[in-house]
């Protein structure tokens, strides 16, 4: 994650794509499934970069 940290950005992105996915967190002995939104830009040299990923805290909240 570092590296993708440090990379920067196009300026331009013809192309982005949100979708999520889920993922099993184990809190205070209590195992919870939590959402990992991702922003996906595809760039004109049509190469598939993430520009951002978080972990939101409920399953239900928005982007």
């Amino acid at each position: 994650m570092t590296g993708r940290q440090n990379q920067s950005l196009e300026t331009v992105y013809p192309v982005v794509f949100f979708d999520a996915f889920r993922v099993k967190t184990r809190d205070e002995s209590v195992v919870r499934n939590k959402a990992v939104p991702i922003a996906l830009g595809v760039p004109v040299d049509g190469t598939k970069q993430v520009i951002d990923l978080w972990i939101e805290q409920n399953e239900r909240d928005k982007f």
